[in-house]
């Protein structure tokens, strides 16, 4: 879904494990609940269930 909404967008997107963060990271810690886990210019716009219309309308601003 975020690979086909982007790339309609035109807009790049890149997939991050959060049991591999780096260094000082706890993304498991931030986000285990929640995963899958969609943000736009490091916003989060949503969890669990990716909703494609409100992707494509955050990358439309």
């Amino acid at each position: 879904m975020v690979a086909d909404v982007c790339g309609a967008a035109g807009e790049a997107w890149r997939e991050v494990d959060i049991d591999v963060d780096g260094p000082g990271g706890d993304l498991v810690g931030k986000y285990g609940d929640y995963v899958p886990v969609v943000e736009v210019d490091g916003v989060q716009q949503g969890f669990w269930r990716v909703d494609g219309a409100r992707l494509a309308r955050r990358l439309a601003r």
